[in-house]
């Protein structure tokens, strides 16, 4: 694993383990990456944790946004001036 993803990794963790207070022994991340890999909704997630609708719903944008901060450099470039044209 490169440096960006320890980095990434690391502050993924992070939000997981503040949300895992929520949701005993479940960590954020498995939640989030269930709800991205079946599109199920906050209730069917929720009931399959054993965790709540609010929880879930405050647990997956905050786990989705820190993959995203630490991956849209690498992987989302943004195109400079020349590219546009």
């Amino acid at each position: 694993m490169g440096a960006g993803g320890r980095v990434c990794k690391e502050q993924v963790s992070s939000v997981g383990e503040r949300e895992e207070r929520r949701v005993r022994g479940t960590p954020g991340l498995s939640i989030c990456l269930r709800f991205l890999a079946t599109g199920d909704s906050y209730r069917t997630i929720a009931g399959s944790f054993r965790a709540g609708i609010s929880t879930v719903s405050m647990l997956i944008p905050d786990v989705v946004a820190a993959i995203w901060d630490c991956l849209v450099e690498e992987f989302m470039a943004v195109p400079g001036a020349e590219e546009w044209r």
